[in-house]
């Protein structure tokens, strides 16, 4: 994804791509491999294009995995801890970034909601499943789009990063 950071297009697609089969076990392995880079790419990139795309993307993985969405929340962790405006002893941090700051505490809430209150749809599809009302296939499926829809509606929240970005832009305050 990296490789092809400043085209919108291809980074939806893979993101979409990758999502998509981050079900399975070597996908997943994959993704968890990469991590630390996808984190960095999501905090870091300064695109014109709605950078929710790795969000989402993100937050899609988290929902499936707890592991993952605990790894990523202490790489947040750490990354909210040297973009913070102040270190620990109460000094001006030099390290201070108002943008990463605000997208590190941003997408960690955003991890937060997606695992503690899951999917909108998750529990009924659950059960449709047990019943006997859809197919296996379509579970997974259907489990994937809620999943989707779950981690769109989170990210357009209506101070989405691109806001965001433009207002910390604006401010002109000292990286």
């Amino acid at each position: 994804i990296w490789q092809f950071r400043d085209d919108p297009a291809v980074v939806h697609f893979m993101a979409q791509f990758v999502a998509k089969f981050s079900g399975s076990r070597q996908v997943f392995d994959g993704i968890e491999f990469y991590l630390p880079q996808i984190a960095h790419m999501i905090i870091h990139l300064e695109v014109d294009w709605d950078e929710a795309i790795l969000e989402r993307f993100a937050l899609v993985i988290a929902q499936q995995s707890q592991h993952f969405a605990l790894q990523l929340t202490w790489i947040l962790q750490g990354a909210i801890e040297d973009y913070q405006p102040e270190t620990v002893e109460g000094r001006p941090n030099p390290g201070y970034n108002q943008l990463f700051y605000h997208r590190c505490i941003t997408l960690l809430s955003n991890i937060e909601r997606c695992v503690v209150y899951g999917s909108p749809r998750s529990i009924e599809l659950e059960k449709m499943y047990e019943k006997g009302d859809i197919s296996r296939a379509e579970y997974e499926q259907m489990k994937l789009e809620d999943r989707l829809n779950n981690a769109r509606e989170i990210t357009t929240h209506g101070a989405n990063f691109r806001n965001m970005v433009q207002r910390v832009k604006n401010t002109n305050l000292p990286k």
